[in-house]
C-alpha cells in the first residue's frame, strides 16, 4: 500500500537536515490526524 492511498500527502516548509541510521539515510514522516477515529 501507498502512503497516498491512506494520506494527503504534501510538501511543506520546514527544517531540512539528512538524518542518518548505521550509515544508511533515513527520512522521519510526520503526520496530523483528522477526525476522532485514530485506531485504525
Amino acid at each position: 500500500m501507498r502512503l497516498g492511498d491512506v494520506a494527503t500527502v504534501e510538501l511543506v516548509p520546514g527544517p531540512v537536515s539528512m538524518t542518518r541510521i548505521d550509515g544508511a539515510r533515513a527520512a522521519t514522516v510526520t503526520a496530523k490526524p483528522v477526525g476522532d477515529d485514530t485506531g485504525r
